[in-house]
């Protein structure tokens, strides 16, 4: 027997809802189990992306689950009810856009990226939890362990997860992406080619 290929996203806020949308068309997957903690939120999207799907000819068995990522005994029942084969984890406790909509004094002072600023360093304590839980929740779990994705911060999140033995599989280069704009920087300030 062939089994079925299983992906659960947790969280569906800005992440997780446009991987939802990407994914639910993608015929390598066989089912997508959504989840959030806001019930109200997580169904509208994942009727949502099914719509979109069905649009596109698709018809992806896409479904909803509240999970709360603050509860492993919630997340090894759900890990071990669905055993899926990847887990992404698009979950935090503390947005960061929320921060860009503050005054320009406060938002500098609260994550300002200078170099007396703090930058990321208000936004870490909230990225962590969730991620960590799922972890432990995974361990838990009387099941094969899935490829876990982070997205949440990973280039923070992993490394320090990976120190309490729980480091996901792979990140997607949350705060890497600011390295390009800092080598351009530093070879305009250095007259230097971009590239070695």
């Amino acid at each position: 027997m062939v089994r079925d290929r299983t992906i659960l996203i947790a969280g569906l806020g800005g992440v997780g809802y446009e991987t939802i949308q990407l994914l639910c068309g993608d015929p390598a997957i066989d089912e997508i189990v959504a989840t959030d903690v806001v019930s109200d939120l997580g169904q509208t999207r994942s009727n949502t992306a099914r719509y979109r799907a069905v649009h596109l000819d698709k018809n992806p068995k896409i479904r909803f689950e509240r999970l709360d990522l603050l509860n492993v005994d919630d997340i090894v029942e759900l890990i071990e009810s669905v055993e899926p084969d990847v887990v992404l984890t698009a979950a935090t406790l503390l947005r960061y856009a929320p921060f860009e909509e503050l005054p320009e004094g406060q938002r500098e002072r609260l994550i300002g990226f200078t170099p007396t600023g703090p930058g990321y360093a208000p936004i870490v304590p909230g990225q962590i939890p969730l991620v960590y839980n799922m972890m432990r929740g995974i361990e838990r779990a009387d099941t094969a362990d899935p490829h876990v994705i982070n997205v949440s911060m990973p280039d923070v999140v992993n490394p320090a997860l990976a120190g309490a033995g729980y480091q996901p599989l792979v990140g997607t280069r949350a705060v890497g992406l600011l390295g390009p704009p800092i080598q351009r920087l530093a070879s305009r300030m250095y007259d230097s080619p971009l590239t070695a």
